[in-house]
């Protein structure tokens, strides 16, 4: 029997082919297939925006008999099903693999900040009613996930992973939040502006740039230093913060959307000396080990445990699975979720 491990942490998915179809799998991605399965590469004719080379897709496909091929994201890979007369736009970036029973073109969204939301905008318009993976958590430049329905619409921070129960992570549902495209001025980019909110419980007035990152300022200006800057693409989610006790990135969130807000930060948690519960279950759990990634989970379970004094397992590793971590493997930060009621 061999054995195959993915290359970058992540889910693991799966297709199960059948003569006639073909699967096309971003370059990176493809890990194994059964032995009727034949691969070869399939060039898209656009360039990968967030390599800097050519993207190729690896068409895996089979002449006799079903086969099973096996594929690897960095992160989580969501099917997304396309239902007849639906159109699902998705920035080059995100795409893990799709049948060819959808229809599919490339093309171009301008009139986007590059520095907020990733290279120039290439994306797929995939329409039909196959399914296709969509990579979400990924690591390459800048790359939220574009989704367009009826009209244009950037989900900042895709969806990690869908439960049946349709439930999802408190990172994953501001991932999901949309926001309308718009375009700055050179000197609208350079306009300073105050801004007013309170961070854990204290007021803070500052002087910002209206394109300020609201990551940047609560380290810079503000000093809460407990937000941790890790991958800049909402991927990590080590920067995660409360807002008016909502779960956010604040590494892909404008300072200015915070603006006259209720910003809870990992420093907000504990009681002048006395930890809050969560961290005190992190540290007697092992739940923290190097602890960069620490906050971002302390962040999100905090709003767990608000919205859901009593979680289930599953239910904590739903609400977890928008943050990584490589040092724990996720076992011990459920354990000391589940500690809290025990």
């Amino acid at each position: 029997m061999g054995q195959s491990c993915a290359g970058v942490p992540g889910d693991i998915a799966w297709f199960d082919c059948q003569p006639g179809q073909n699967l096309f799998i971003q370059s990176g991605s493809y890990l194994a297939s059964t032995a009727n399965i034949e691969t070869d590469t399939k060039f898209q004719g656009f360039k990968g925006m967030f390599t800097g080379e050519s993207l190729f897709f690896i068409r895996a496909f089979t002449q006799a008999g079903s086969g099973r091929v096996y594929y690897n994201s960095y992160g989580a890979v969501k099917q997304i099903p396309i239902q007849p007369g639906q159109t699902v736009t998705v920035d080059t970036g995100h795409v893990v693999a799709f049948t060819d029973g959808v229809q599919y073109q490339v093309g171009k969204v301008g009139g986007m900040k590059s520095l907020m939301f990733g290279g120039e905008g290439l994306v797929m318009h995939f329409s039909g009613q196959e399914q296709f993976g969509s990579k979400l958590e990924t690591s390459v430049a800048l790359h939220p996930c574009w989704h367009h329905s009826s009209r244009l619409v950037t989900d900042l921070y895709s969806t990690i992973a869908l439960r049946a129960n349709h439930q999802r992570s408190p990172v994953t549902r501001e991932r999901c939040r949309h926001v309308d495209s718009h375009s700055s001025s050179d000197a609208s980019r350079c306009r300073k502006e105050t801004w007013n909110a309170s961070v854990n419980e204290e007021n803070q007035e500052h002087l910002i740039e209206s394109n300020a990152i609201l990551l940047d300022v609560l380290r810079d200006q503000v000093g809460t230093l407990g937000v941790k800057r890790g991958c800049d693409m909402g991927t990590c989610g080590c920067c995660a913060v409360l807002i008016d006790g909502e779960p956010r990135l604040s590494c892909l969130c404008l300072a200015k959307e915070a603006q006259g807000t209720q910003i809870t930060t990992v420093e907000g948690l504990a009681d002048g000396h006395h930890l809050h519960p969560i961290q005190q279950c992190f540290a007697e759990a092992g739940g923290s080990q190097c602890g960069f990634c620490t906050p971002g989970f302390l962040i999100v379970s905090a709003a767990l445990l608000d919205e859901n004094p009593e979680p289930s397992r599953d239910e904590i590793k739903c609400a977890i699975e928008g943050n990584l971590c490589r040092c724990t493997g996720y076992q011990q930060i459920v354990d000391a979720l589940k500690w809290l009621h025990q």
